[in-house]
């Protein structure tokens, strides 16, 4: 299969599967780093579509279980920013922000700690799920 039809299988299919979850980040449970979807996550992020933004989350209940945490690139979910609900991360001077998309009064700044508890409110995304998707979505192309 083409590399180009693969890749973009990925994106469309990771970007449905998160924004479909009403967020622009996630999780990827560190287990499944082996699997070949994980491959096309690096690619995607060495193409920016995606970006690595936390290598090392630890699942608060259950010990040894360790996420990273990636965000969307603004370009993924720029056509559903004013889409209401949509929990939204932004740097602004160096600093992360939290926001509800069409929500007044949402935004608010994370330092520290509620910026790692936000990330643990976002979805994990299951690789062979996604694999099976994206190869669905491929063959159909």
């Amino acid at each position: 299969m083409d590399s180009a039809v693969s890749l973009t299988a990925a994106l469309d299919t990771l970007a449905e599967e998160v924004r479909g979850a009403g967020y622009t980040y996630f999780r990827v449970d560190v287990a499944q780093k082996s699997h070949q979807f994980y491959e096309l996550l690096g690619q995607l992020v060495d193409l920016r579509f995606a970006h690595l933004i936390q290598s090392t989350l630890s699942d608060q209940h259950r010990p040894g279980v360790k996420y990273e945490v990636y965000i969307l690139d603004l370009s993924e979910y720029a056509d559903v920013r004013l889409k209401r609900g949509l929990a939204i991360l932004d740097l602004k001077d160096g600093k992360w922000n939290f926001r509800v998309s069409g929500t007044a009064g949402t935004q608010k700044q994370l330092p520290g700690t509620l910026l790692r508890d936000e990330f643990r409110r976002a979805p994990v995304v299951d690789l062979e799920r996604l694999a099976e998707k994206a190869a669905e979505r491929a063959g159909g192309s």
